[in-house]
């Protein structure tokens, strides 16, 4: 098929498209403390790519796609939110297009066709397909039975253009230190693309059965690049094994993939326990939710329990250098506490709390802007200084950031002198918390 310049509905990104994209990967960047991405490699260059990343955190899921790849990416929606033309017009400039389903009517089925037609032209163009192929996002760390579309889209697009081209799919693996929160670390993991041209001739003769094995094939796929657990009950028991198997890594070239390994095969043993039916799974949980009850009734937590504990000298140094920089910790504080807390107190009233981070990305994103406007427009008048104005306003931001990640810091030394003066104040006690940490501890070696 011959390469078009434009396709009916989106045109090739515009300026503002390219401002909105790259001032919204800027604050993605600065909303997580890392961002680890593996296996980019594994992307074909040379053929129509259709990304399926896993589903758990609503929009940043998708955000984790668009800025992770060297692609323009397209994303397909349900046709309903496209009714009125205005959100359409929208839609279509962020590179989103209408799928058609059959509760939608036989008549609307008979769109997907023009759509197909369009994704094709936009694919050989060197735009790339982003579906999420559990058809909704995920409680936690589980991939849910994925549906057929994302397969029946590939081999629909595919018969649009003659079966002409080779599409690949791309499990793309998300993983959260934790979805909810600003701060942490995300981890994605591509995987080894998969070839749907090799199901064409199965697919001609027998949709249905090519579009079944085709959908195992990338549930097996995706699988391999997550943290998947069969009973999300096991995810509080899950993270506290996560951290006590990283509070002691060794040092490695790559420690997020380390941490992930780690993370997996721990996952991994909670799944066969539970398909074996084994009293172990019960074990290992009633021991750790022993540990978690001994933890929350002293107000500990875990990211401070290291082995031996710091010395009363370290953590008074440490309370002093966190003085010394209070009074930076103050100050943007009080510059940023509206329009970091604004967002925190709608997205808490949620009944979804996958659109947690979701809503506080985005509000936060529009809010402090408008907000540090507002300031600077208010000092301006009061000071009629515009280089101090100027001044102020460029150390909002930085004072914001050092706030956040001081308040992070306070709470872990708060934490740590807990432990401490546990140890001092109560040694019997703090023998049985440390005995009931090495149980774990132990249990994590055998694997």
């Amino acid at each position: 098929m011959a390469k078009s310049k434009s396709s009916q509905h989106i045109k090739k990104p515009a300026f503002l498209y390219h401002l909105l994209y790259y001032t919204l990967r800027f604050y993605y960047q600065l909303y997580y403390r890392r961002i680890t991405i593996i296996g980019l490699e594994k992307i074909p260059e040379n053929s129509p790519v259709i990304f399926a990343p896993n589903h758990q955190n609503a929009l940043m899921d998708a955000l984790a796609v668009l800025f992770a790849v060297d692609k323009p990416l397209l994303f397909l929606a349900r046709s309903d939110i496209f009714k009125k033309p205005i959100i359409a017009r929208v839609l279509y400039f962020l590179r989103i297009l209408p799928v058609y389903r059959l509760h939608d009517g036989l008549k609307s089925l008979e769109k997907n066709k023009a759509v197909f037609s369009e994704t094709v032209q936009l694919l050989q163009n060197g735009s790339a397909l982003t579906i999420m192929p559990e058809g909704t996002h995920s409680a936690g760390k589980q991939l849910q039975p994925l549906k057929k579309g994302t397969a029946r889209i590939a081999f629909q697009t595919a018969e649009a253009d003659g079966f002409k081209s080779p599409i690949a799919i791309v499990p793309f693996g998300i993983d959260y230190e934790h979805p909810d929160h600003a701060g942490k670390q995300l981890f994605l993991n591509v995987g080894n693309a998969i070839s749907v041209d090799h199901y064409y001739e199965q697919y001609k003769n027998d949709p249905q059965k090519a579009i079944k094995n085709l959908t195992a094939k990338l549930q097996e796929a995706l699988k391999n690049q997550l943290i998947h657990l069969d009973d999300l009950k096991c995810e509080d028991c899950h993270r506290l094994l996560t951290k006590l198997s990283c509070s002691k890594t060794v040092l490695s070239a790559d420690p997020q993939l380390q941490r992930f390994r780690k993370e997996q095969k721990i996952a991994d043993q909670f799944n066969k326990l539970k398909a074996e039916q084994s009293a172990e799974l019960q074990w290992i949980s009633t021991n750790c939710h022993q540990y978690l009850t001994l933890l929350k009734t002293h107000k500990l937590h875990e990211t401070s329990s290291k082995h031996p504990l710091p010395t009363a000298v370290g953590l008074l140094l440490e309370s002093v250098f966190f003085l010394l920089l209070f009074p930076v910790q103050l100050y943007g504080t009080l510059v940023n506490y509206l329009p970091y807390k604004i967002p925190v107190w709608i997205s808490h009233k949620l009944k979804d709390k996958q659109f947690i981070s979701s809503v506080n990305f985005g509000l936060s994103f529009l809010l402090f802007p408008l907000w540090y406007v507002l300031l600077f427009v208010v000092l301006l008048l009061i000071s009629n200084d515009w280089l101090l104005s100027m001044f102020a306003f460029l150390s909002w931001p930085y004072a914001g950031l050092m706030a956040f990640y001081q308040y992070k810091n306070g709470r872990k030394l708060g934490n740590k002198w807990r432990w401490k003066l546990l140890s001092l104040k109560s040694p019997k006690l703090m023998q049985d918390i440390m005995r009931q940490r090495q149980t774990l501890i132990d249990w994590i070696d055998q694997l």
